[in-house]
């Protein structure tokens, strides 16, 4: 699992097809009143193509685990896909 999330040096690769998201990632901005008070918060406009990329992500993030946590109990002989 590991090795999918790093494979390639833990960077993104974007296809140019995917002209809202390239803009969007140009366009993404922090919040400095928030930055002031030493939060992290960015300003929440034109950002719609990014939260769908953070949530695709998650969840393919999730189901690695998921699945590589299945498989270690399948190795140790704990249980199955259940």
């Amino acid at each position: 699992m590991q090795n999918l999330l790093t494979g390639n040096g833990g960077r993104l690769f974007v296809h140019r097809s995917c002209v809202n998201l390239i803009r969007e990632f140009f366009s993404y901005l922090w919040d400095p009143k928030a930055q002031a008070r030493g939060e992290d918060a960015v300003i929440k406009e034109n950002d719609h193509a990014l939260d769908a990329l953070r949530y695709a992500l998650f969840t393919i993030w999730h189901l690695l685990r998921k699945t590589a946590a299945r498989e270690e109990k399948r190795r140790e002989g704990k249980g199955g896909w259940i």
